[in-house]
């Protein structure tokens, strides 16, 4: 009885999403929702776990062949961690101890941070 009802939901995921090769930005677009929704899933069954991971597989395939992102410049990180973190050049220069002489540290800083 358990295994007959566990057949009948796993039967009802793939014909709501069957996996599949994704090979155009319409069926990326289109497995995107059912990837989110399964990932803020917090009851997920053992069948929805291994959907959402082969879609997740499927998607980074599809991403990194046509979607590729370009290494981020260290200068960007920085800018990016300090940005997230609400922190400003001079919370870099007192982090880094670089206080002392404001003036002309602050223009290293600034070239570092803005190429």
């Amino acid at each position: 009885m358990i295994y007959q009802k566990a057949i009948k939901q796993n039967s009802q995921l793939l014909a709501k999403v069957a996996p599949k090769i994704i090979e155009t930005e319409a069926e990326y677009q289109s497995v995107l929702p059912e990837v989110e929704r399964l990932l803020f899933n917090k009851n997920r069954t053992t069948e929805e776990d291994a959907l959402y991971n082969l879609l997740v597989m499927l998607v980074e395939k599809y991403e990194t062949e046509n979607h590729p992102l370009e290494p981020a410049k260290p200068f960007q990180v920085l800018q990016h961690l300090m940005e997230a973190r609400g922190i400003n050049e001079s919370d870099l220069l007192d982090v880094l101890g670089l206080k002392e002489g404001y003036q002309e540290r602050s223009t290293v800083v600034i070239k570092v941070l803005f190429g």
